[in-house]
Protein backbone atom coordinates (compact mmCIF):
# COMPACT_ATOMS: atom_id res chain seq x y z
CA UNK A 1 0.00 0.00 0.00
CA UNK A 2 2.85 2.38 0.75
CA UNK A 3 4.32 1.87 -2.71
CA UNK A 4 0.96 2.56 -4.39
CA UNK A 5 0.40 5.68 -2.28
CA UNK A 6 3.84 6.97 -3.20
CA UNK A 7 3.17 6.24 -6.87
CA UNK A 8 -0.14 8.17 -6.70
CA UNK A 9 1.60 11.11 -5.11
CA UNK A 10 4.21 11.12 -7.87
CA UNK A 11 1.48 11.18 -10.52
CA UNK A 12 -0.34 14.02 -8.75
CA UNK A 13 2.88 16.04 -8.51
CA UNK A 14 3.67 15.49 -12.21
CA UNK A 15 0.19 16.58 -13.24
CA UNK A 16 0.50 19.68 -11.05
CA UNK A 17 3.81 20.57 -12.69
CA UNK A 18 2.30 20.20 -16.16
CA UNK A 19 -0.63 22.35 -15.11
CA UNK A 20 1.65 25.12 -13.78
CA UNK A 21 3.74 25.11 -16.98
CA UNK A 22 0.63 25.27 -19.13
CA UNK A 23 -0.88 28.11 -17.07
CA UNK A 24 2.37 30.11 -17.18
CA UNK A 25 2.72 29.76 -20.97
CA UNK A 26 -0.96 30.57 -21.54
CA UNK A 27 -0.84 33.66 -19.31
CA UNK A 28 2.37 34.97 -20.92
CA UNK A 29 0.92 34.60 -24.45
CA UNK A 30 -2.32 36.26 -23.34
CA UNK A 31 -0.34 39.15 -21.82
CA UNK A 32 1.60 39.72 -25.05
CA UNK A 33 -1.50 39.63 -27.27
CA UNK A 34 -3.48 41.91 -24.96
CA UNK A 35 -0.66 44.47 -24.73
CA UNK A 36 -0.14 44.52 -28.51
CA UNK A 37 -3.87 44.94 -29.16
CA UNK A 38 -4.30 47.78 -26.65
CA UNK A 39 -1.15 49.61 -27.83
CA UNK A 40 -2.11 49.42 -31.51
CA UNK A 41 -5.68 50.53 -30.74
CA UNK A 42 -4.51 53.57 -28.76
CA UNK A 43 -1.99 54.55 -31.44
CA UNK A 44 -4.57 54.33 -34.24
CA UNK A 45 -7.06 56.31 -32.15
CA UNK A 46 -4.54 59.09 -31.43
CA UNK A 47 -3.45 59.36 -35.07
CA UNK A 48 -7.05 59.38 -36.31
CA UNK A 49 -8.10 62.07 -33.81
CA UNK A 50 -5.10 64.33 -34.52
CA UNK A 51 -5.54 64.12 -38.32
CA UNK A 52 -9.31 64.58 -38.14
CA UNK A 53 -9.00 67.56 -35.78
CA UNK A 54 -6.32 69.28 -37.86
CA UNK A 55 -8.22 68.84 -41.15
CA UNK A 56 -11.54 69.92 -39.67
CA UNK A 57 -10.11 73.02 -37.99
CA UNK A 58 -8.10 74.10 -41.02
CA UNK A 59 -11.15 73.80 -43.32
CA UNK A 60 -13.36 75.63 -40.86
CA UNK A 61 -10.88 78.46 -40.38
CA UNK A 62 -10.20 78.79 -44.10
CA UNK A 63 -13.91 79.23 -44.77
CA UNK A 64 -14.15 81.68 -41.88
CA UNK A 65 -11.27 83.73 -43.26
CA UNK A 66 -12.86 83.92 -46.69
CA UNK A 67 -16.22 84.84 -45.18
CA UNK A 68 -14.66 87.53 -43.00
CA UNK A 69 -12.69 89.03 -45.86
CA UNK A 70 -15.79 89.07 -48.07
CA UNK A 71 -17.85 90.79 -45.39
CA UNK A 72 -15.17 93.40 -44.87
CA UNK A 73 -14.77 93.96 -48.59
CA UNK A 74 -18.50 94.31 -49.21
CA UNK A 75 -18.95 96.59 -46.20
CA UNK A 76 -16.13 98.87 -47.28
CA UNK A 77 -17.36 98.90 -50.87
CA UNK A 78 -20.94 99.77 -49.96
CA UNK A 79 -19.93 102.43 -47.46
CA UNK A 80 -17.45 104.17 -49.74
CA UNK A 81 -19.48 103.88 -52.93
CA UNK A 82 -22.36 105.76 -51.34
CA UNK A 83 -20.28 108.81 -50.36
CA UNK A 84 -17.45 109.02 -52.84
CA UNK A 85 -18.79 107.39 -56.05
CA UNK A 86 -16.03 106.98 -58.59
CA UNK A 87 -13.21 107.73 -56.21
CA UNK A 88 -14.74 105.41 -53.67
CA UNK A 89 -14.79 102.59 -56.21
CA UNK A 90 -11.05 102.72 -56.85
CA UNK A 91 -10.27 103.24 -53.21
CA UNK A 92 -12.55 100.41 -52.13
CA UNK A 93 -10.98 98.06 -54.66
CA UNK A 94 -7.55 98.88 -53.34
CA UNK A 95 -8.56 98.63 -49.71
CA UNK A 96 -10.52 95.43 -50.17
CA UNK A 97 -7.66 93.73 -51.98
CA UNK A 98 -5.16 94.97 -49.41
CA UNK A 99 -7.27 93.98 -46.44
CA UNK A 100 -8.12 90.62 -47.94
CA UNK A 101 -4.50 89.77 -48.63
CA UNK A 102 -3.34 91.08 -45.27
CA UNK A 103 -6.01 89.33 -43.25
CA UNK A 104 -5.66 86.10 -45.19
CA UNK A 105 -1.90 85.97 -44.78
CA UNK A 106 -1.99 87.04 -41.14
CA UNK A 107 -4.74 84.67 -40.10
CA UNK A 108 -3.31 81.82 -42.14
CA UNK A 109 0.15 82.14 -40.63
CA UNK A 110 -1.15 82.59 -37.10
CA UNK A 111 -3.66 79.78 -37.24
CA UNK A 112 -1.34 77.42 -39.05
CA UNK A 113 1.31 77.87 -36.35
CA UNK A 114 -1.23 77.57 -33.55
CA UNK A 115 -2.97 74.47 -34.83
CA UNK A 116 0.24 72.83 -35.89
CA UNK A 117 1.47 73.06 -32.30
CA UNK A 118 -1.91 71.89 -31.10
CA UNK A 119 -1.87 68.82 -33.34
CA UNK A 120 1.71 68.02 -32.30
CA UNK A 121 0.76 68.33 -28.64
CA UNK A 122 -2.29 66.08 -29.03
CA UNK A 123 -0.30 63.45 -30.94
CA UNK A 124 2.47 63.46 -28.33
CA UNK A 125 -0.05 63.14 -25.49
CA UNK A 126 -1.77 60.16 -27.10
CA UNK A 127 1.54 58.50 -27.95
CA UNK A 128 2.78 58.91 -24.38
CA UNK A 129 -0.49 57.56 -23.08
CA UNK A 130 -0.20 54.47 -25.28
CA UNK A 131 3.41 53.85 -24.23
CA UNK A 132 2.61 54.28 -20.52
CA UNK A 133 -0.40 52.01 -20.82
CA UNK A 134 1.57 49.26 -22.55
CA UNK A 135 4.39 49.48 -19.98
CA UNK A 136 1.90 49.41 -17.10
CA UNK A 137 0.12 46.36 -18.53
CA UNK A 138 3.38 44.49 -19.04
CA UNK A 139 4.55 45.25 -15.50
CA UNK A 140 1.22 44.37 -13.91
CA UNK A 141 0.75 41.12 -15.81
CA UNK A 142 4.40 40.10 -15.37
CA UNK A 143 4.08 40.56 -11.61
CA UNK A 144 0.86 38.51 -11.67
CA UNK A 145 2.63 35.69 -13.52
CA UNK A 146 5.52 35.81 -11.02
CA UNK A 147 3.14 35.62 -8.06
CA UNK A 148 1.27 32.71 -9.65
CA UNK A 149 4.50 30.83 -10.37
CA UNK A 150 5.75 31.37 -6.81
CA UNK A 151 2.43 30.23 -5.38
CA UNK A 152 2.41 27.08 -7.52
CA UNK A 153 6.04 26.28 -6.72
CA UNK A 154 5.35 26.59 -2.96
CA UNK A 155 2.31 24.35 -3.13
CA UNK A 156 4.09 21.77 -5.25
CA UNK A 157 7.07 21.74 -2.90
CA UNK A 158 4.81 20.83 -0.01
CA UNK A 159 3.67 17.76 -1.93
CA UNK A 160 7.21 16.55 -2.64
CA UNK A 161 8.20 13.46 -0.65
CA UNK A 162 10.47 11.48 -2.92
CA UNK A 163 13.80 13.07 -4.06
CA UNK A 164 12.90 12.59 -7.72
CA UNK A 165 9.71 14.58 -7.18
CA UNK A 166 11.54 17.43 -5.47
CA UNK A 167 14.02 17.61 -8.32
CA UNK A 168 11.21 17.79 -10.88
CA UNK A 169 9.36 20.47 -8.89
CA UNK A 170 12.48 22.67 -8.85
CA UNK A 171 11.61 23.47 -12.45
CA UNK A 172 8.81 25.78 -11.27
CA UNK A 173 11.11 28.43 -9.65
CA UNK A 174 13.19 28.39 -12.83
CA UNK A 175 9.99 29.04 -14.79
CA UNK A 176 9.03 31.90 -12.44
CA UNK A 177 12.42 33.53 -13.07
CA UNK A 178 12.41 32.96 -16.82
CA UNK A 179 8.90 34.29 -17.49
CA UNK A 180 9.40 37.82 -16.01
CA UNK A 181 12.70 38.21 -17.87
CA UNK A 182 11.10 37.11 -21.13
CA UNK A 183 8.08 39.38 -20.67
CA UNK A 184 10.26 42.37 -19.72
CA UNK A 185 12.40 41.97 -22.84
CA UNK A 186 9.26 41.59 -24.97
CA UNK A 187 7.81 44.74 -23.40
CA UNK A 188 10.98 46.71 -24.15
CA UNK A 189 10.99 45.61 -27.80
CA UNK A 190 7.29 46.39 -28.15
CA UNK A 191 7.70 49.85 -26.58
CA UNK A 192 10.59 50.67 -28.94
CA UNK A 193 8.54 49.51 -31.93
CA UNK A 194 5.53 51.59 -30.84
CA UNK A 195 7.72 54.67 -30.30
CA UNK A 196 9.30 54.41 -33.76
CA UNK A 197 5.90 53.83 -35.39
CA UNK A 198 4.36 56.84 -33.63
CA UNK A 199 7.33 59.02 -34.57
CA UNK A 200 6.99 58.27 -38.30
CA UNK A 201 3.20 58.64 -38.23
CA UNK A 202 3.55 61.97 -36.44
CA UNK A 203 6.09 63.19 -39.00
CA UNK A 204 3.79 62.26 -41.90
CA UNK A 205 0.75 63.89 -40.29
CA UNK A 206 2.68 67.14 -39.69
CA UNK A 207 3.91 67.16 -43.31
CA UNK A 208 0.39 66.61 -44.67
CA UNK A 209 -1.00 69.27 -42.35
CA UNK A 210 1.56 71.86 -43.57
CA UNK A 211 0.75 71.11 -47.20
CA UNK A 212 -2.94 71.55 -46.51
CA UNK A 213 -2.30 74.89 -44.73
CA UNK A 214 -0.30 76.25 -47.67
CA UNK A 215 -3.04 75.23 -50.08
CA UNK A 216 -5.71 76.89 -47.94
CA UNK A 217 -3.65 80.11 -47.78
CA UNK A 218 -3.32 80.19 -51.56
CA UNK A 219 -7.01 79.51 -52.15
CA UNK A 220 -8.16 82.08 -49.59
CA UNK A 221 -5.97 84.81 -51.12
CA UNK A 222 -7.09 83.96 -54.64
CA UNK A 223 -10.78 83.88 -53.75
CA UNK A 224 -10.55 87.08 -51.74
CA UNK A 225 -8.94 89.02 -54.60
CA UNK A 226 -11.28 87.60 -57.21
CA UNK A 227 -14.46 88.24 -55.23
CA UNK A 228 -13.43 91.73 -54.14
CA UNK A 229 -12.73 92.77 -57.75
CA UNK A 230 -15.97 91.19 -58.95
CA UNK A 231 -18.05 92.92 -56.26
CA UNK A 232 -16.36 96.25 -56.92
CA UNK A 233 -17.04 96.07 -60.66
CA UNK A 234 -20.61 94.97 -60.04
CA UNK A 235 -21.30 97.88 -57.68
CA UNK A 236 -19.68 100.37 -60.04
CA UNK A 237 -21.88 99.23 -62.95
CA UNK A 238 -24.99 99.46 -60.79
CA UNK A 239 -24.37 103.15 -60.28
Amino acid sequence: MSFNEEKCRIRIAERSIYLSIYLSIYLSVSVVYLSIYISVSVVYLSIYLSIYLSIYLSIYLSVSRVYLSLNLSISVLIYLSIYFRHLAIYLSIYLSIYLSIYLSIYLSIYLSIYFRHLSIYISICFSRLSIYLSIYLFIYLSVSVVYLSIYLSINFTRLSIHPSISQSINFSPFLSIYLPIYLSISGIYLSIYIYIYIYFRLYLSIYQFQSFIYLSIYLSIYLSIYLSIYVSIYLSTEK
